[in-house]
Order: C-alpha cells, then structure tokens, then sequence
C-alpha cells in the first residue's frame, strides 16, 4: 500500500523537514529551496503546490492545473488514456486544494502525529485534511514552474487542468533541463 510505504519511508527520514518527490516528475533545482522558504516566511508547517503543471506522456500535452479555482468546465487527463483532453466537468472528487501528495513538504511532528492510511489512492488527501485542520499551512501557486507533475502508463491518478498547452512549443522552454 503506497500509505505503508510513505510511512516507512518518513520512518527512515533523519531531518526536521519532510519533502514527498514523486520519481517520475521533474523538480527544477530552486524547488526545495522555495518549497522551505515558504515555511520558514509565513511560519507554517505544512506547505504544497496549489498549481503546477502536467506533462501527459502519450498525447505530447502540456497543462496547468491550478486547485484553487474550480472552473465549470476543465479538461481530463488520465495516464493510461492516449486520446488527447477531452473536456470534462467539474474536477472530480477533489473538494480541498490540499491533494496531489507529490508537493508535500512538511515539519516532522506534523507526520509523528499524523501517519499515512494504509490505502493506495487518496491517502495523500486523508493525511492532508488532518493536518491542515489542525496546524498551521500554506500553498502557492507554481509560477516560477518549479515542478512538473508526469504522466505516464503507470500513473493512476486522474488530472483536471484548467490550461492546456502545446508541449512542442512550450515544454523546453518552460522546462528546460526535463527531457522526456
């Protein structure tokens, strides 16, 4: 269960500071640099990306997707799906900005109280709404494209991005030490 494995390793983490990198997403090299300035500037414990960019592997598609606004209409991006976007309805299940774990970075007492649910979807979520409700946290908007969230055949997390963008065109320019 991926709750397992994120508990196992915060367990083996030696620093005061925990940070979630997904392996297959792109982090440039200011992402922890900003991510623990965030904290330290506006004294919370728990901070996240409240928008960041999708690169979908199998239509060449870059996209934004920004959690804060929940526009009537978006577009649907799932791993495994070849098609290009399709658009959708609202996005989906998430009902807080505080999803998508791959941005976490976070004090470890904020972990020491509350451990990951042993389940392989949406444990990121659980964990987060606890925190949030009880200590002090942030998110921002991840205009500087600090990270960029992949997928790709394995992934099995669904995407609602408000923005699509040409990858031909824009993906090296915004992102340019990602090769894909």
């Amino acid at each position: 269960m991926i709750g397992t494995k994120r508990n196992a390793l915060c367990t083996a983490a030696r620093g005061e500071i925990i940070a979630h990198f997904d392996d297959d997403d792109f982090y440039a090299p200011y992402y922890i640099e900003r991510m623990v300035s965030l904290m330290t500037d506006l004294n919370v414990d728990f901070v996240k990306l409240f928008s960041f960019f999708l690169y979908h592997r199998k239509s060449n598609t870059l996209a934004y997707l920004d959690l804060e606004r929940d526009f009537p209409l978006c577009f649907l991006l799932h791993a495994q799906e070849a098609n290009v976007p399709v658009v959708a309805g609202r996005r989906g299940d998430l009902a807080t900005p505080w999803g998508y774990g791959f941005s976490y970075v976070y004090s470890r007492r904020v972990w020491q109280e509350f451990n990951f649910p042993d389940q392989n979807h949406g444990e990121d979520q659980v964990f987060a709404d606890k925190v949030v409700a009880k200590y002090r946290s942030a998110g921002k908007q991840d205009f500087a494209r600090s990270s960029l969230h992949v997928l790709h055949d394995t992934n099995i997390s669904w995407a609602y991005p408000q923005q699509i963008m040409s990858a031909k065109d824009h993906l090296a320019q915004f992102f340019p030490d990602f090769h894909p």
